[in-house]
């Protein structure tokens, strides 16, 4: 956590065996490492922080659902949240070219343990990578291909990360996002553009 507003960029990297990538920041400095793993025919991926230390992990669900679902956790303990499609269409159609998604972010496994509790949700367009993500009711990152003042490669995109909010954790949820959304593992160019961050970032 900053006590200022944070920008990072996201570049991914397509491997034959899942998405590896780097998290800069505006001046191209390492912020985390992803790396992409496969153990026991399934995949997930590891971030690393700019010291090579595994601080996180992002795993899609093993067994078939209407809803999409993807855990991220610590090393020690993987399902400590779930970030699932929600709504019936968005199950079966947000991977379509310029469809709208909307995703459940809940602390626990979804086992159905009372302890289970929405914490937040993301929405927004994820074929243009243009989407926002709140926490609590408080908008906290938004995400985007335009940057201001910088030309991003293909790719990569822009998250603006709100004041005291854990950038690790915006950073999996925008990987477990990309687990439930892209399929093909590809990024297109689209025309679409977002405006800069809301002043209300909180």
């Amino acid at each position: 956590k900053t006590a200022a507003r944070t920008t990072l960029i996201l570049k991914e990297k397509i491997m034959a065996n899942g998405d590896s990538g780097r998290v800069v920041d505006a001046n191209g400095n390492l912020v985390f490492e992803i790396v992409a793993r496969r153990i026991a025919f399934a995949a997930l991926r590891v971030v690393k922080d700019a010291h090579g230390a595994e601080i996180g992990q992002v795993r899609r669900k093993r067994t078939p659902s209407i809803h999409k679902t993807t855990y991220l956790g610590t090393m020690d303990e993987p399902k400590k949240i779930l970030v699932k499609s929600s709504g019936t269409v968005n199950a079966t159609k947000a991977t379509m070219r310029d469809e709208e998604f909307s995703a459940d972010i809940v602390m626990g496994d979804g086992g159905g343990i009372i302890g289970d509790r929405l914490i937040g949700v993301a929405r927004g367009n994820w074929e243009s990578r243009s989407f926002v993500i709140a926490l609590h009711k408080n908008r906290v990152a938004q995400v985007s291909r335009v940057m201001p003042g910088h030309v991003l490669e293909e790719g990569s995109y822009c998250v603006q990360i709100g004041a005291h909010v854990d950038s690790a954790f915006v950073m999996m949820v925008i990987l477990a996002l990309d687990e439930m959304y892209d399929d093909k593992r590809s990024m297109p160019e689209t025309g679409h553009q977002q405006q800069p961050l809301a002043a209300n970032l909180s």
